[in-house]
This record gives structure tokens, sequence and C-alpha cells, in this order.
């Protein structure tokens, strides 16, 4: 199933803790971003058609969140549907034009 999404309802990944390791933002865990199983993700912009291709994500389970007090490896809460799309703007440089790009993505459930 094919699934199209505003980047700018993507939340927030992690805010960022000593050691390498983030805190999940519990606004984008509430939204069950971290848990979304996305393949194909391909970022568009709706302005210039620009595509880019970023690959599949790895989903996090709430309990696996919780289990951890929300403090994972930032590596790995990177792997996440919403990791995937900051890396993208970091990446950019710029999340100005944030409103200017679709996400899309298929997912199998």
């Amino acid at each position: 199933m094919q699934k199209i999404v505003h980047a700018t309802e993507v939340g927030s990944t992690l805010t960022y803790q000593k050691g390498s390791k983030g805190l999940a933002v519990y606004k984008t865990l509430d939204r069950g971003q971290y848990a979304i199983e996305a393949n194909d993700i391909i970022m568009e912009n709706a302005k210039t058609g620009e595509k880019v291709e970023l690959g599949n994500c790895t989903p996090i389970s709430s309990r696996k969140l919780f289990a951890a007090n929300m403090i994972l490896p930032q590596t790995e809460l990177l792997q996440t549907f919403p990791g995937l799309i900051q890396k993208f703007f970091t990446n950019r440089g710029s999340s100005g034009d944030k409103d200017a790009w679709m996400v899309n993505y298929s997912i199998t459930k």
C-alpha cells in the first residue's frame, strides 16, 4: 500500500544525550511514527519535482522504547521513519523548505 504525507507531518526524532545516545520524542511516539515499517521511501519536492530516494527504515516498537526509558543509540533512532526524514533535511543543511516536500513510501501491512 502506497502512502504519502507532508514532511511537516513527520515528528522530531530525538533529543541528543551523552554517549551517542538519543532520547526519543514522546509526541513522535504518540503518533506511532517510530513503528512505521516503511519501504522505498522517496522524498519529492512538490514545487520542483525533485526526487530523492532514501530507501527503507528500521522500525522500533513502543515496547522497546519504554523498556529502554526512551533512550537508545542515536544511530538506531536515526534508522526509523522519522530518523531518515531528519537525516535528509540535516544533509541538505536546511529544513526551511520542509513544507514543499512530500514523503512517498509503501507499507506491507
